[in-house]
Parts: structure tokens; sequence; C-alpha cells
């Protein structure tokens, strides 16, 4: 089955299943995957504010607004993440590095000592 195939076939699904917080946010894992941001960003904004506990979504749209230079924004919503999953080790390492490329070392330290408090050996911060 080609890529474009396999796509659709995906694209149908969701379409069944549109209301499902999960099955949006796989949709944006799979535009990430294909290099489509824009799609992704859609897709996990509309997971989280379906559920907007879903930390899934929030983490990965963090991760966006990060790689686009919206760092206040990411900042704002990995906090929000962390007050629903405070030991989610991905979303503490990439509050801090979302506090490094805004120049807040010493926040940037904490949260990533937090990330590294909980698994020593994560790649992101090490």
């Amino acid at each position: 089955m080609t890529c474009k195939k396999r796509w659709m076939n995906i694209r149908r699904l969701f379409l069944s299943t549109r209301n499902i917080p999960l099955s949006i946010y796989n949709m944006g894992r799979i535009c990430e995957q294909l290099n489509n941001t824009a799609d992704a960003r859609t897709y996990h904004q509309k997971a989280a504010n379906i559920d907007s506990d879903f930390f899934l979504a929030l983490n990965n749209l963090g991760v966006i607004y990060i790689h686009e230079g919206l760092y206040p924004e990411a900042i704002t919503l990995l906090k929000r993440f962390i007050k629903v999953n405070k030991h989610y080790v991905k979303a503490l390492g990439n509050l801090g590095v979302a506090y490094h490329f805004m120049g807040d070392v010493g926040q940037a330290k904490i949260y990533c000592r937090k990330a590294l408090n909980i698994n020593p050996n994560y790649h992101l911060i090490r």
C-alpha cells in the first residue's frame, strides 16, 4: 500500500471519529511525521480544545510553539500541562528548552533538573 493510500485510509477513519481527542491527536502526529507542521498544530489544538487536559496534545503543541519561536506561548501551555501531569519528563524538558531559548537560564535549569530527577538519562537534556 502506498503512503498516499495509507494516509487516505487514516483520514477516512479520522472523519468517522472526529470528536475523539486521541484520534485527532494521532492525525497531528502523522502530520508531524510528514513535516506538515501547520496541520499538526491545527489537529493538536483541536484535540486540546475538546479535552483541555489532554496532555499529549498540549505537550506536542508546546513543542510546535518552540519550533516556531513562540516561547511565551509554549511556556504557558507547558505549565498548564504540568499542572495536569507533574511527572511527564518530556514536558518538563520542553519547558526547560523554552525558557533556555527565551534567555531565562535560571528557570531553564530548574525545569531541566526536575526532568533529570525523574529520568537521569533523558536524552533531550543530556
